[in-house]
């Protein structure tokens, strides 16, 4: 999990857009997808379509199949595991979009990987957690981190409090999910 959550951006936009896709499956041409992807259709960008698909089942993401019949088409799906273990879809991402409109963000990207960390620090009972320890799932960067978490706040996905050792030593932060009060905010607007 951790390492699709740290995906580079191409990549991790391929692999959300197969996730988001009816069924977790997507068949058609390399130019469909760019096109399904809102991604300017180019041989260079069908060249790193091509190898961002391969990169993705090399980590065992998803299956991706060139038609025997037509080199121009392909089947790629998520396996079900990975689907099961993200629970991630189009919800979490329309949100995270949501957010980045209303906040005048250039990508909702580490938005979305920033909570997706959260979510798994939580579920996993791994807290508290530190900013590095999100920068290290996400391969984002400390301002990109800390400015998601901010917006995930402000949003009420979550609230957060710090975790101390002692009275100088701050272990980290512990997150408390929202995401019933976040929908029903989402319902109002």
């Amino acid at each position: 999990m951790k390492n699709s959550i740290a995906l580079m951006n191409w990549d991790f936009i391929i692999f959300l857009a197969i996730v988001i896709t009816p069924m977790g499956v997507f068949r058609g041409s390399f130019t469909d997808f760019l096109k399904y992807v809102e991604i300017n259709v180019t041989e260079t960008n069908i060249e790193a379509l091509k190898d961002a698909l391969l990169d993705l089942q090399e980590r065992n993401l998803i299956d991706y199949k060139v038609d025997k019949t037509d080199n121009d088409y392909f089947t790629a799906n998520i396996y079900r595991k990975v689907e099961i273990d993200m629970k991630i879809g189009i919800g979490m991402v329309k949100d995270c979009k949501r957010i980045q409109e209303k906040y005048h963000k250039r990508s909702w990207i580490p938005i979305l990987k920033v909570w997706l960390s959260i979510n798994m620090f939580v579920e996993d009972g791994r807290q508290p957690y530190t900013v590095s320890d999100i920068k290290a799932m996400t391969g984002l960067s400390d301002y990109q981190v800390r400015e998601s978490v901010k917006l995930l706040k402000n949003s009420q996905v979550f609230k957060t409090s710090k975790a101390y050792a002692s009275y100088a030593k701050c272990l980290g932060t512990v997150a408390d999910l929202n995401i019933p009060a976040f929908y029903e905010l989402d319902k109002q607007q």
